[in-house]
């Protein structure tokens, strides 16, 4: 076979200057071989140097839970989102007719309340004014009092407010703090009908209760005589007086 000027056959497939033969390969097995064995070593080396340490190589941090701050809420789970927006639906609905079913108003209120005010969620105050005619519907005045306080400490300003806390104290017979009330509705919104009404109602009553205490207390006059009386111009005479004298006056015939 011919040959270049390099000492390469013209036309072999194996590049020039390559070495091919059986020691060729033999060196690369037992290369190969090596590499594995000294890889296995180090693994299992550094296994059994671990199984002797006194201490973990890593140890993590203890956790020590943080409380929660005031008014925190468990984040909602993304699968509950869409349970839970029914839910605050249905309470809203409910909390808002008190007057149709108060038993479900309370207790719709009671979750509002209890989940605190929320950006965009339902008012706090309102909560408490719907729960407390709730219980007013209900007769239960001493709670609707305690409500209707707790939506005036959150909005003083409101005199509608001031105004229904008057009229469940004056149904739980508390007048004067009823009239109180209703004289601080009137001072914030002097077109407060009710607060208005709710004055003039007490003052009227009270007015009226001295009247009939007196006249209860006077006593009743003399039992009338069942004997009539003469008539004015009747004439009296006796035998022993010729002279007729006229009853109730001062001429005699």
């Amino acid at each position: 076979m011919e040959q270049n000027r390099a000492g390469c056959r013209v036309g072999e497939q194996v590049p020039c200057g390559t070495v091919v033969g059986g020691e060729d390969r033999l060196m690369r097995v037992i290369w190969v071989l090596t590499a594995l064995i000294a890889v296995s070593w180090t693994v299992s080396a550094g296994a059994e140097y671990r199984e002797h340490e006194p201490w973990p190589r890593f140890r993590p941090p203890e956790h020590h839970p943080i409380p929660p701050r005031e008014g925190w809420r468990e984040p909602i789970e993304p699968g509950h989102a869409t349970v839970h927006h029914a839910v605050a639906k249905n309470d809203n609905q409910a909390c808002d007719n008190a007057d149709a079913d108060p038993d479900a108003a309370i207790v719709a209120c009671g979750r509002i309340i209890s989940h605190g005010q929320t950006k965009g969620g339902y008012s706090l105050p309102v909560a408490y004014v719907h729960r407390g005619q709730a219980y007013q519907d209900k007769a239960d005045f001493d709670h609707a009092i305690a409500d209707f306080s707790d939506a005036i400490r959150l909005k003083p300003a409101m005199s509608g407010y001031f105004a229904m806390r008057g009229a469940a104290r004056e149904k739980s017979g508390a007048v004067d703090g009823a009239l109180s009330d209703f004289r601080q509705s009137a001072n914030l919104d002097a077109a407060n009908q009710e607060a208005l009404s709710g004055i003039k109602r007490i003052e009227t009553r009270s007015m009226a209760a001295p009247a009939s205490a007196v006249a209860s207390a006077r006593p009743a006059g003399p039992a009338s005589s069942s004997v009539p009386a003469p008539p004015p111009e009747a004439v009296v005479t006796t035998a022993a007086d010729p002279h007729a004298c006229l009853l109730y006056t001062s001429r005699c015939v």
